[in-house]
């Protein structure tokens, strides 16, 4: 007995890891900004993955638990967006920054990270 698996329709989004990886891509990255989060990104012509990493300053919120908190919402903030992002931006490396120094609703991060989709679209 044989099963078959079948690629989602969807391509997956992978964490960005490696330290040269990420090394180039804050050395070479363009970022765009909008509101409380930035975007550092990357894009490669000979890859079709996305690899997508999160970061918050450590000098802007001392405790581990509020910048956690802020990574799990980035985090959800791009699951929620994941067909988008696959269809509207091409592949590469990304990194979600968090700029500011107070904490936003979910909500409203949605509403910033489309904006920034819809730019990186364009």
């Amino acid at each position: 007995m044989s099963i078959k698996t079948t690629k989602s329709s969807v391509q997956r989004i992978k964490p960005l890891k490696g330290k040269t990886r990420i090394e180039l891509l804050f050395a070479q990255g363009q970022l765009k900004k909008n509101g409380p989060i930035g975007l550092l990104y990357r894009c490669s012509e000979n890859t079709d993955a996305y690899h997508v990493g999160v970061t918050v300053s450590k000098k802007k919120f001392a405790r581990a638990v509020d910048r956690n908190k802020i990574k799990r919402q980035l985090r959800e903030v791009i699951a929620t967006h994941q067909t988008s992002i696959v269809s509207m931006v091409p592949p590469g490396d990304y990194m979600l920054l968090y700029l500011d120094q107070k904490m936003q609703v979910s909500k409203e991060l949605n509403l910033y990270f489309e904006d920034l989709i819809k730019q990186l679209s364009r």
